[in-house]
């Protein structure tokens, strides 16, 4: 899709969004060539601008949020503040939140007693919860090198007492990603138990391993594998900062042995090299999307290490023994779908770097960026996609979606500076590319293909394209996109809040919930509502649907009347924060 900002769109919303398979088959053309690491590592050396801070107070503790977006409309209102800081329990702790039932994390992180033996599933349970977990997680949390894995798991499991502390928290975190990758039915009937009963056992397995390896002393490579893929999971049952803080513990305990450091320099054999390489850069990867959550952008992206990213290689092309690392394939390999996302959270990072503005006065900088980061992953990981393949199809999908919201991003750097020769087709043009954007999102969650890894997709919620979206329905509840918009909006909430209804959200989720409650009601004060797109059953809309629960305010439709979207800039949420009083998440 062209993202030209200094041009009004020329098809209407919906004949732009191609069918699926259309979109995947068919990738935006670019003529620029690859651009190789050693120049995107150069470009990561800038220096780090300052960013616009905010401490938002949450009781006894506070939020730190340095996103730009977030960071300028908290700044401005109070009753935004709020909904980070004290969300509405029901909001927060929903009756069906496994990270209720699953407890505090780390909460079992003690030396194991007499009976930890007992945590681990049967023989042949482990034997199905290992097919499990190469099936759904190992091809995105690429951390373990399935036969090596298979075999010392094969030999553990007659005896796993004897087994090192190490390899036992290894061995719960692949039983317990194998059955969050389940739903609740499947779980029951491969595991005979209920889902969110084996969790706890498997949570305190791998926790309790964790402390009687040392963890916090001498980590090793096996724990650090272990604690990754927890850290993972995690994310399907808490969106809160503990994750992201033990993302911290386990990126700190990953320097502490060397993985910041690329193998190279150490002169260690080829394949704990390339291992130590994967588990490093999916922490990195983790640690970044994690911060995303919670209106931080890591702008320096652990600049301190140079090592680099893995090679686009089989497990099978890799074995201890070996002399010397193979070439990387030139087709679809099992580090594809993670290679896609190394690739373009690098250059997202570069993207979070810039200043407000800057990006306005290197528009061609820019531009050549973005052109050679959508020509490297197209020629060396897209075109080899076949999208009747379901992992295939999720990394093409994956890919085009990272594509557009850098994109998007990008404008909204263009228009947050001086660069604003016609603002309101820049943004109706963003407007579009961030619904095409979410729409490939809910493609990744929604699709029937794809449910072996919806498990995870469901946990990325795109607040970037989702905020944009309720601020331009704010502004503009009559835009000639509206249906389009309303669709990906609602169907994301229905992701969130039913789909994905066992997780407790964190804090940037009641902040989307109280922007939709304002959009619904220019909605309704525009006399454009859809009863058949404004009534759907996600829980929040049971709240922002009933015109009776919005806050009264008869200045409500004046303020809309005097909204100027041309002059609005939509990268300065300062403008449209203005007008806000979300008085019913105050409590």
């Amino acid at each position: 899709m062209s993202t030209d900002t200094g041009a009004p769109p020329t098809t209407d919303p919906k004949s732009e969004t191609a069918t699926p398979n259309e979109e995947l088959d068919n990738p935006p053309q670019d003529d620029d060539s690859t651009k190789d690491e050693a120049s995107i590592n150069k470009s990561q050396s800038v220096e780090t601008p300052p960013a616009e801070e905010l401490l938002v107070r949450d009781g006894i503790s506070t939020h730190y949020v340095n996103e730009m977006f977030l960071s300028r409309i908290l700044d401005e209102e109070r009753e935004l503040r709020v909904a980070m800081g004290s969300p509405s329990a029901e909001s927060s702790h929903p009756e069906n939140s496994l990270s209720v039932q699953l407890g505090g994390i780390f909460s079992s992180f003690r030396e194991p007693g007499p009976s930890a033996a007992s945590l681990h599933p049967s023989r042949w349970h482990t034997v199905q919860l290992w097919q499990v977990f190469v099936a759904n997680v190992d091809n995105i949390a690429k951390v373990v090198h399935i036969p090596t894995m298979q075999t010392a798991l094969f030999a553990a499991i007659g005896n796993p007492g004897s087994a090192a502390a190490d390899l036992n928290a290894l061995m719960f975190s692949i039983y317990f990603a194998a059955t969050t990758s389940l739903s609740s039915a499947a779980a029951a009937t491969l595991l005979g138990q209920a889902r969110g009963v084996a969790l706890q056992k498997f949570k305190q397995g791998i926790e309790e391993s964790l402390a009687a390896a040392n963890l916090l002393e001498t980590p090793t490579f096996k724990s650090l594998q272990a604690l990754s893929l927890y850290l993972s999971c995690l994310r399907a049952y808490n969106g809160g900062k503990a994750g992201w803080s033990l993302n911290g513990l386990a990126l700190r305990s990953a320097q502490s042995i060397g993985l910041h450091r690329d193998p190279d320099n150490f002169a260690l054999k080829p394949f704990e090299s390339e291992m130590r390489r994967r588990l490093w850069w999916h922490l990195r990867t983790s640690d970044a999307r994690a911060a995303e959550d919670h209106g931080i952008a890591l702008g320096s992206f652990h600049d301190n290490s140079d090592t680099r990213i893995p090679l686009n290689l089989n497990d099978s092309d890799l074995t201890p023994q070996m002399q010397e690392l193979p070439k990387p394939r030139e087709g679809w390999t099992e580090m594809t779908f993670p290679l896609v996302t190394i690739e373009a959270s690098r250059v997202l990072q570069q993207i979070y770097r810039m200043p407000s503005g800057s990006a306005a006065n290197n528009k061609a900088e820019c531009q050549k960026m973005m052109s050679e980061m959508k020509a490297r992953l197209e020629n060396l990981y897209l075109q080899n996609c076949d999208p009747n393949i379901p992992l295939q199809r999720a990394t093409k999908l994956l890919g085009r979606m990272l594509i557009s919201k850098m994109d998007f991003i990008i404008q909204q750097q263009w228009h947050s500076g001086p660069f604003k020769d016609d603002s309101s087709r820049a943004n109706e043009s963003a407007l579009i590319a961030a619904i095409a954007s979410l729409d490939k999102t809910l493609q990744l969650q929604t699709d029937e293909l794809l449910h072996g890894g919806q498990w995870m997709f469901q946990t990325y919620t795109q607040y970037h394209l989702l905020s944009f979206i309720l601020f331009y329905l704010c502004l503009k509840p009559q835009c000639p996109a509206v249906e389009e918009a309303w669709r990906v909006v609602n169907s994301t909430f229905v992701v969130v809040e039913e789909l994905n209804n066992h997780c407790e959200h964190g804090p940037k989720w009641a902040i989307m919930q109280a922007l939709r409650a304002r959009a619904l009601r220019a909605r309704h004060a525009s006399g454009n509502a859809n009863n058949e797109q404004d009534n759907d059953t996600s829980p929040s809309a049971e709240t922002s649907n009933s015109v009776e629960n919005f806050p009264a305010d008869d200045a409500f439709a004046n303020d809309i009347m005097n909204w100027d979207i041309n002059a609005m800039d939509f990268s300065d949420w300062n403008n449209v924060a203005q007008s806000y009083e979300i008085q019913h998440f105050d409590n």
